[in-house]
C-alpha cells in the first residue's frame, strides 16, 4: 500500500476483469512485452473492466480504462466508469493516474487520483470527497485489484 493510505478510510475494494484492448495501430502486448518500443506519438489502447466492489461503498463497476503508454514509458490512465450499487443507485467513476510496472513481471502497480459523482440525494455526500486508490493490474491473469480510500 502506499503512504497516502496510513490512517485513511478504506472506502471500496474492487476486482476487476480485464476485457479484451482495442488497439489503435500497436500492439499493446508487444510494447509491454518489451518486443516493440512504444511508438513516438505514444500508444492508446481501451480496455474494458468489470468486476465486484466490497466496503462502504459496494456493488458492480463497468468501465473503460483509455490507456496511453507515452513514448518515455509511462502509463496514463484515463478511467471511466459506472458503479452500480446493490439497491440499484449509480455513481459515475472518473480516474486518473499512473500505472508503473514492475520489471520482469506481468505486473503494473497502479496509482489513482479518483472522482465520483452521483445526484442520488442518498449517495450525494460523495460528490465532495477526494479518493486516491492503489492496486495492481497482473496482466498474465487479466485482474485488477483496487482499494479506493478517502483522503
Amino acid at each position: 500500500m502506499g503512504a497516502f493510505s496510513e490512517g485513511a478510510e478504506l472506502l471500496y475494494e474492487y476486482v476487476v476483469r480485464l476485457g479484451p484492448a482495442v488497439e489503435y495501430g500497436a500492439s499493446m502486448a508487444a510494447v509491454l512485452g518489451g518486443r516493440e518500443a512504444p511508438p513516438a506519438c505514444g500508444l492508446r489502447v481501451d480496455i474494458p473492466f468489470e468486476g465486484e466492489v466490497r466496503g462502504r461503498l459496494g456493488g458492480h463497476l463497468r468501465g473503460v480504462d483509455h490507456l496511453t503508454i507515452r513514448a518515455d514509458g509511462r502509463m496514463e490512465l484515463d478511467l471511466r466508469g459506472c458503479l452500480t450499487t446493490p439497491d440499484g443507485k449509480r455513481i459515475a467513476l472518473r480516474a486518473d493516474g499512473v500505472g508503473l510496472p514492475a520489471p520482469g513481471q506481468p505486473i503494473v502497480r497502479l496509482r489513482e487520483n479518483v472522482t465520483l459523482t452521483t445526484a442520488d440525494p442518498d449517495l450525494a455526500w460523495l460528490n465532495a470527497q477526494q479518493v486516491w486508490a492503489t492496486g495492481e493490474a497482473n496482466l498474465a491473469t487479466g485482474e485488477v485489484t483496487i482499494r479506493g480510500y478517502l483522503a
